[in-house]
């Protein structure tokens, strides 16, 4: 006999709204496909408004993240890191990027200890750097190597909270080949792992 049990759990979506008339947004869903329902819409005006600003709402952007608790989520919206209550309330800004230095939608944001958000800055084409915040907007920084060219993205924290892996183009100097690094956003120690990845 075998059995199959699914697992238990809440998984947050972008839903993209593909032709006119479908909604669009953060959607959150049990794992055996009950209780469905939205976070945050976008409505005909947010998808009109991102587009014109340069949002493309579809491969890339919003990257939903639960907070460990599972009571919020953070994700990435026309060039600002975003925070949601996981019952829809409370929409704020905790970041808002700049033309010169926008919240990266190609990467999510990650959660780590303390309510740090990590999340990358920069755009395809220009210098990517990743940064970590706490929900509450205080301690903006960027963790990453301070240098004047490259890519280092895609921050990862340990759950611990004293380490961060990420991604670097610092030995293959391409803008899609990377290989591993490691972090501590205390000491700015690197550990140049340099496997790709």
């Amino acid at each position: 006999m075998y059995t199959s049990v699914v697992p238990q759990g809440v998984l947050a979506v972008l839903a993209v709204a593909e032709v006119a008339g479908q909604t669009g947004g953060l959607y959150v869903l049990q794992t055996n496909g009950s209780g469905g329902r939205w976070v945050y819409r976008l409505s005909s005006a947010t998808v009109a408004s991102s587009s014109a600003a340069g949002f493309q709402i579809g491969p890339f952007g919003f990257w939903p993240t639960w907070s460990a608790d599972g009571n919020r989520l953070a994700f990435t919206q026309s060039s600002n890191l975003r925070v949601v209550e996981a019952d829809g309330s409370g929409l704020r800004d905790v970041v808002v990027g700049g033309a010169a230095l926008p919240v990266s939608d190609e990467f999510a944001p990650q959660y780590a200890k303390d309510r740090w958000i990590y999340f990358t800055r920069g755009q395809f084409g220009s210098q990517r750097t990743f940064w970590r915040v706490r929900e509450d907007g205080s301690g903006l920084a960027q963790v990453s190597e301070q240098r004047a060219w490259g890519v280092e993205s895609m921050p990862s924290p340990s759950p611990a909270g004293d380490v961060v892996a990420y991604q670097t183009n610092d030995v293959t100097n391409s803008p899609t080949d990377f290989t591993l690094r490691f972090i501590s956003p205390l000491s700015g120690a690197i550990r140049k792992l340099d496997m790709r990845g």
